[in-house]
């Protein structure tokens, strides 16, 4: 049951229907939102960049939701007036208004075009795009493991009920030189200096055995990356990466088969140069490890 403004819109025969690849009709409440203003400086003369992630320069903006289902009628006349009062209802809020579901509260606003395509038969297909332009972001960090080799911030993929997918963009690129702009009498310009911004994108396959669980474990997710300072990113068969979001976290291809899955991606921009692993050994080459048998990463800031 979906309600726009406390109205059940089963009042305009408005049926949910599955967003594409997913099997809610709602799409976007679960995102992290991007971050406002400047996160990080790009100076010319060092790799990379500066990030700004102290606590009082992490703010986060708004996120787009989207409603998709059919308005249900006698013929194209039926459902085309259904329609019109849902607009006329929407065209007399002047403020936020919450959108209640199964799935939580969101204070919203309609701003795109609502998109309504007649798809005879009388079913009109509905589109509803919302603006939650001040979301609550809360959870409970996940809880790290001492010693543990993988993951991030010591935090294991396994501990969210989590599946390392993919790790993609700049993992193995050297990015482009940064560019200083300056001119050159009958030559060609030019200038060697260091490598600019580096991204990559992390995706993550989490699954649980309920909604209510599968949503902790994303607020979880999303709680780790606004926290302040850079994430330490430790990847099987990789090297160690500073890094931290801009552009919050997206969550796609929900699920409700066995237990409540879906897709999280996130793109995180490198503050500095990878480095090798780096565990604590002795000056014979052995490992030095804890009481479970991990060996212990030396990590740097």
């Amino acid at each position: 049951m979906y309600k726009l403004n406390n109205i059940d819109l089963t009042t305009y025969s408005f049926v949910p229907t599955k967003q594409n690849g997913s099997d809610l009709a709602l799409s976007g409440f679960l995102d992290l939102p991007a971050r406002l203003g400047k996160c990080f400086h790009d100076w010319p003369g060092q790799h990379g960049v500066e990030p700004y992630t102290r606590a009082d320069e992490i703010r986060l903006g708004g996120r787009d939701l989207s409603l998709l289902g059919h308005i249900v009628g006698v013929d194209r006349e039926d459902c085309a007036g259904k329609l019109n009062d849902l607009y006329n209802a929407i065209n007399s809020w002047n403020a936020l208004v919450p959108l209640s579901c199964d799935w939580g509260t969101f204070q919203v606003y309609v701003k795109e075009p609502v998109i309504g395509d007649y798809l005879g038969s009388g079913i009109m297909k509905v589109t509803i795009p919302m603006r939650e332009p001040m979301p609550i972001i809360s959870g409970i960090l996940p809880p790290s493991s001492d010693g543990n080799e993988f993951g991030i911030d010591g935090i294991k993929w396994a501990t969210v009920g989590g599946v390392l997918v993919s790790l993609e963009g700049d993992r193995y690129n050297r990015t482009a030189t940064k560019e200083i702009n300056f001119t050159a009498y009958q030559k060609e310009a030019y200038s060697i200096g260091k490598t600019g911004e580096s991204k990559i994108t992390l995706k993550l396959f989490i699954k649980q055995s309920t909604f209510a669980a599968f949503k902790i474990a994303i607020t979880s997710l999303q709680v780790l990356f606004i926290q302040p300072g850079e994430r330490n990113l430790i990847i099987e068969d990789d090297l160690q990466r500073r890094v931290f979001a801009c552009n919050g976290m997206q969550v796609t291809d929900i699920r409700n088969d066995n237990g409540w899955y879906g897709m999280v991606n996130v793109e995180l921009m490198q503050s500095q140069l990878p480095q090798e692993l780096t565990f604590l050994g002795d000056n014979q080459g052995n490992y030095i490890t804890d009481n479970l048998n991990n060996k212990i990463l030396v990590q740097w800031q």
